[in-house]
Parts: C-alpha cells; structure tokens; sequence
C-alpha cells in the first residue's frame, strides 16, 4: 500500500516526534525513499528549531506573586505596630483634668516679683501694653499639691475691666488635648488676677479676689478645633 503525498505531508510531524504507529511508520519511510520532494519536507522539520519551553516561568511568575504578598503583609503589621506603640505612648503621657479637691490648690498671698523668680514657674497674664517680666512688679503666689503634673490657665475679661483667672490642673495618664506645663510645687500668677478660680468644669472652686456676683460659676472659652484637628489627625493615621 502506498500513501499519497499528501497524507505523508500531514504525517510527517507525527513522524519526526516518533509518534506513528509501526505499521504507519514503514508507510511513510517507504514512500520517503521514493519521494525527494516529501524527504526534503521532513529535513525542514527536523531542522526547524523549535523555540524552548520555559518550564519555569510559572514558578517564577507564583514567586514573585508570594514575594508580594509578603511585602503587603509586612507594611501591614509595620503599621499596625506603629499605630499600637503611637497609642501607648500616647495614653502613657496623657493627662486628665484633677477635679476640685481640698488642699490641691492654696494662694499663699501676694509678693514683688525678685530676679531670682526668673526661674520659678510662673504664668504671664497679658493685660495691654504692660511689661509683666521686670522684676518688681507683684505677683500671686499659688501652692499646688503633688497630684498636679501639669496646669492650664484660662481668662476671662468683663467689661469692665475686672480680670479673672481659672486654674485647671491636671494629673497624668489620660486623654492630653491642651498643651501643659510641669509643676514644681509653687507657680506665679502675674499680674495679680483680679479673681483667680480653680477648675474649668463645674463646681468651681474660689480661690481669690473678689467673690463672684451670685455665686455663679466663670467657665473657660474652649478651643473646639484644636480637639477637632486632633480627632482628625489620629483618624487619618489609623
């Protein structure tokens, strides 16, 4: 039986890879010994270079995949460890508002303010042009309990000129929104308040000056945007 060109031509790959059946196989080298223009298709096939498989790609191609997901999940905890420790630290050296208590606060009266005051915490009261930091000039004295770590001072300005001053301190570890000032036992209020309360909440505790007309209390004016910027900041951040 002989084969016909163009069945050997649609054979002929399967032959080159050695993929016919025997019988078929003899078919085909028989009609190749008789058939130049069919010998000559095969040497083209054989020496066709056929391109290399690179049976690595796919590996390489789940490496990098797993190489990634590895980046991702370590930005991730680098964040998340960033945020614990920023929190910590944060609640760590926080302060909260000291709530009126006998003995937290006393005025120990009013004295001339001497060079060696330069060095005593003090809070500068601005009232007009005045120069509050010449030595001479007369300053509240304030004793504050240990349990204050840090105070705050607000003012309050009638009409009339009549200055009043509240005191807030604070104890540490809890929620900060202000800034604050260290205490060393003994602070200088200057110029001398005309009133000087403690606390920014109500009940408020009068320390001095003159009473306040019908008992009321003076609340402090709050800066709401500071807490706003700070809500903010620490929401983006999470």
């Amino acid at each position: 039986m002989k084969l016909p060109c163009a069945a050997v031509r649609d054979l002929l790959p399967l032959y080159a890879e050695k993929m016919t059946e025997p019988e078929t196989r003899a078919l085909i080298e028989a009609h190749l010994q008789e058939c130049p223009a069919c010998r000559k298709k095969l040497a083209e096939l054989e020496n066709a270079s056929s391109p290399a498989i690179d049976t690595a790609a796919p590996l390489r191609s789940v490496k990098k995949e797993i190489r990634r997901r590895r980046w991702y999940a370590a930005l991730t905890a680098a964040l998340l460890v960033f945020v614990s420790i920023l929190t910590y630290f944060y609640h760590a050296d926080s302060l909260k508002p000291l709530p009126w208590q006998e003995g937290l606060a006393a005025v120990k009266g009013v004295r001339t303010i001497a060079s060696e005051d330069e060095y005593t915490h003090a809070v500068r009261i601005t009232r007009g042009d005045e120069n509050l930091l010449e030595p001479g000039k007369e300053a509240l004295v304030i004793k504050l309990d240990s349990l204050i770590t840090g105070t705050q001072m607000q003012m309050s300005q009638e009409d009339d000129g009549t200055l009043t001053a509240i005191l807030q301190g604070f104890a540490r570890n809890a929620s900060l929104g202000q800034t604050l000032s260290r205490q060393e036992g003994e602070m200088l209020i200057y110029p001398v308040p005309d009133r000087l309360i403690y606390g920014f909440e109500a009940p408020q505790q009068f320390l001095w000056g003159d009473p306040l007309n019908g008992g009321g209390a003076v609340l402090p004016r709050l800066a709401l945007s500071a807490y706003l910027l700070i809500a903010a900041a620490l929401a983006a951040l999470s």
